[in-house]
């Protein structure tokens, strides 16, 4: 069919090189066959496309009439509704509707500006492309499209816009390859003659094989199906790795991943070994946006291990509870909940082959907490579980549940109109209040979800009032008064007599007068203590001063402190707290001792108050310097004395012994940090004598009994020293001379980012025969960090402490890492667990299961 095109076009600017033309493609908008285009008449073909194609060129337009072809050259580019092609060259043929595109070359002869295509979601380079505007099909020569982190390298391709098949866009490949390799040029992928690629969905290869730096391997696949997805999509999942251990051989992680929903998906996961053991997990992970976000697992294995020099097998069946939830801030102005579970029978982490991490892991710890926040009222209630678990002794800690209710500080006596009145006493008069309920046991791992743990149960209610406020006195003097209240529901009675039997222990021919039986009775009673306390304190300071030179003064801060508390005596009546039992049934060898009544409970065994009158006297220290730093013309401060701290107390009440040792401490840091001082003491004010050999503390003063105004009963002195080695070369004016992050540090440099910490504790003590003991209690090194060797090699370091009493090096672990663009081999080693593992594989994503060999872990350790 003829078909006639007249352009109305100024022909002498489309000619203008280095100047940027552009135009519009005729279009079908006819009349009787006619068209009409910025006054011009166009006869029009019926069969021509019918949206505008749009057109430029950086350097020039060129026409050729008679064949009907636009050439664009430089930065040239073509929209066409959703597509566009930029390229160097383009030539549009529009008598078929054709568009060809190809890159242009520099003065060396490089390819510059490779074509560029773009079609909706779709978006990929090549070195030639034909397109057709009609079919909106196309024909591209080394391609290279990405979905996800897989790069397509097309020899041939075919692509299909799902405009014109009204599904989905398709792209056939020959002679492809798929990798997750970057480069230019490929380091790997799988070579197949023939792909087909949904985007966003799918990519499907025929008979393919494993290609390294262009040369095949034996590692060969008759199909394969790899999901590209941005979304979730339900499906199988292979194992990535195999291991062989004392389980035999076996596969692990395979399972299916199901979305359940935009807001959660779940993972069904299983290890199967060849002599029958087997794992079965759950993973899960929901989230609602600006709501609150979490994680779980539930995991169960059935694991037959033989026994040592025996036909036999034991089969241990341990479980695996963890989930973590947190809420958003700002979800909810009234209410959250959030925390972690992590729970575990039968060591279950200790069976699973792993880092030196999980071996070093003993305590498993829990927390959930839910707390209602009352509008408009100072009350504040809370729901709380708390778990600890000893992997070591298996002993288990579970509160479950405790409810708690606490009221804030309010002023129950403060006007309302207090802005327009005078502020009296009463109004600087506070409250709070609390009250708690708590259900706890103590128990093994493998009895805690037993029917026996029931019996095991302690559960109990305390409440409490306390009534404060706070008054300056003679200006400068602060007194704070309290009067507080609590008191405790027990539901167990506690009776403690001595049978009249005599017997004798195990291996033992010594005859015991006597055996102490203890009895619980449920019965309810109320533990009820009040006590009352008063505060003064102050602040003193004192300074010298100087203008001139580097010293520019020291400053001293005194803030002293006295209290007083009081108490009732609970020994005596009307309490009732106290019973007393003889501990022998001869009468010249027994002794009346006391116990509480009270007992099992779960807020842990009632502090009684043996005194009913005592003073507290405190005294914290603070001395700085300032001095002038010529370098800069500043003024800086360094502290002399950072919170040195001396206590005392006296017993009005006590018989002898009234005064209490006096107790001190503190801390320093120096060099910008880097060091930290920490020192404390104990003084006793009273005398020692000697008893049979032996030292005893005397109810005279020191002053009078040993001539001393104090003896030292202990102390201690710890340096803490932490740092990078680069902070401690720049403090001896050692400074990087890395020019460029390209570049490689020199040899120094390399370690600038290890951490160093160094510790070495003292202490004193007095032994029983009057003697003064210092020792050393710990003195070790560690060292952590990478080595990078050369831009792709580098050793890890990683918990390396040496240990100079002990004259070892403690849970050391090495790795040696090399960084192979796509790829990437580890070998790590912790030999004080038996662990290492080596690894040769490709990196995480879509092709990580292509691994030579497969990641294995082995143990020697004994288990």
């Amino acid at each position: 069919m003829n078909k006639v095109f007249i352009f109305f076009v100024i022909y002498s600017l489309a000619r203008v090189g280095g100047s940027w033309a552009q135009g519009v493609v005729p279009v079908s908008d006819t009349v009787g066959g006619l068209a009409l285009r910025d006054t011009a008449l166009f006869f029009v073909s019926p069969d021509s496309i019918e949206v505008p194609v749009h057109y430029g060129a950086r350097d020039r337009v060129r026409f050729e009439y008679g064949d009907r072809v636009i050439h664009l050259y430089g930065e040239a580019y073509i929209r066409y509704q959703t597509m566009e092609i930029r390229a160097g060259y383009i030539r549009v043929e529009l008598r078929n509707n054709i568009a060809v595109a190809e890159p242009a070359s520099d003065s060396l002869g490089r390819r510059i500006e490779v074509p560029d295509f773009k079609d909706g979601r779709q978006n990929f380079q090549a070195q030639r492309i034909r397109y057709n505007f009609s079919t909106r099909k196309g024909y591209i020569d080394e391609i290279v499209t990405r979905e996800g982190d897989l790069f397509v390298h097309g020899r041939q391709t075919k692509f299909i816009s799902g405009q014109a098949t009204g599904t989905d866009d398709i792209i056939f490949n020959q002679h492809a390859l798929l990798t997750t390799c970057d480069a230019e040029h490929p380091h790997y992928g799988i070579a197949s003659k023939r792909q087909k690629i949904i985007p966003n969905k799918l990519a499907v290869i025929g008979p393919s094989y494993v290609q390294i730096q262009d040369i095949p391997t034996p590692l060969w696949l008759p199909f394969g199906f790899f999901p590209i997805s941005k979304n979730a999509r339900a499906g199988i999942l292979f194992p990535r790795e195999y291991t062989y251990d004392d389980r035999g051989f076996g596969l692990t992680n395979v399972g299916y991943y199901l979305p359940v929903s935009d807001h959660l998906d779940l993972k069904f996961l299983g290890d199967i070994f060849f002599k029958g053991s087997f794992r079965l997990a759950v993973n899960g992970n929901y989230k609602t946006r600006y709501k609150y976000n979490g994680n779980f697992s539930l995991q169960y294995e059935n694991r037959i291990q033989e026994l040592p020099n025996s036909y036999l097998t034991n089969a241990n069946r341990p479980i695996s509870i963890r989930w973590f939830h947190n809420q958003e801030s700002g979800a909810h102005p009234y209410h959250s909940f959030g925390g972690s579970v992590e729970i575990e029978t039968g060591g279950f982490s200790k069976l699973q082959y792993g880092s030196f991490q999980t071996a070093l892991q003993n305590i498993l710890r829990s927390n959930l907490t839910y707390n209602l926040q009352i509008p408009n009222s100072p009350l504040k209630l809370s729901a709380s579980m708390f778990h600890s678990q000893n992997l070591i002794s298996r002993e288990v800690n579970l509160t479950l549940p405790e409810l708690s209710l606490q009221m804030r500080s309010v002023n129950p006596f403060r006007r309302r109109n207090r802005a327009v009145q005078k502020e009296r006493w009463y109004d600087r008069i506070a409250t709070t209040y609390s009250a708690q309920i708590r259900n706890s046991v103590n128990t093994t791992d493998t009895l805690l979800f037993s029917e026996q743990v029931f019996d095991q149960l302690r559960y109990g209610f305390r409440h409490g009032l306390e009534v404060n406020s706070n008054f300056r006195v003679l200006k400068y003097l602060s007194i704070t008064p309290v009067i507080s209240y609590k008191e405790e529901i027990s539901f167990f009675d506690q009776n403690i007599r001595l049978l009249d039997t005599v017997y004798t222990k195990p291996g033992d021919t010594t005859l015991i007068y006597g055996k102490l039986d203890t009895t619980l009775s449920r019965s309810i009673t109320s533990f009820r203590t009040v006590s009352a306390s008063a505060t003064m304190s102050t602040q003193l300071f004192g300074q010298i001063l100087s203008s001139r030179g580097w010293f520019r003064g020291i400053r001293h801060q005194l803030t002293p402190s006295i209290s007083f508390n009081y108490s009732p005596d609970y020994h005596q009546s009307p309490f009732s707290y106290f019973r007393t039992y003889e501990t022998d049934l001869r009468p010249e060898k027994s002794e009346t001792r006391e116990y509480l009544r009270f007992a099992n409970s779960p807020f842990g065994l009632p502090s009684v108050p043996g005194e009913n009158f005592t003073l507290s006297f405190n005294l914290l220290n603070r001395v700085e310097m300032k001095y002038y730093r010529r370098q800069d013309s500043s003024f800086r401060k360094l502290p002399l004395i950072d919170n040195f701290n001396l206590s005392a107390q006296y017993r009005v009440s006590a018989d002898s012994f009234r005064l209490s040792p006096i107790t001190g401490g503190g801390s320093n840091r120096f060099l910008n940090g880097i060091l930290t001082v920490y020192y404390g003491f104990q003084l006793d004010p009273y005398g020692r004598k000697f008893v049979d050999g032996k030292e005893v503390r005397s109810k005279e003063f020191a002053i009078h009994e040993n001539k001393k105004l104090v003896i030292l009963n202990s102390g201690y002195l710890n340096f803490n020293a932490a740092a990078t080695l680069g902070q401690l070369a720049g403090m001896f004016g050692i400074k990087s001379t890395n020019k460029g992050a390209e570049e490689l540090p020199s040899l120094h440099e390399l370690f600038y980012d290890f951490s160093l910490q160094y510790i070495l504790n003292f202490r004193h003590s007095r032994s029983a025969e009057g003697k003064d003991v210092f020792e050393r209690t710990v003195h070790n090194i560690g060292l952590r960090g990478t080595l990078p060797l050369t831009r792709n090699w580098r050793i890890n370091l990683n918990n390396i402490s040496f240990n100079f009493d002990g004259g070892g090096v403690q849970y050391p672990t090495l790795g040696l890492e090399r960084d192979l663009h796509c790829w990437v081999m580890r070998f790590d080693w912790s030999p004080q667990f038996g662990y290492y593992s080596f690894y040769l594989g490709v990196k995480p994503g879509s092709l990580e299961f292509i691994r030579i060999p497969s990641n294995q872990a082995f143990s020697g350790a004994t288990r």
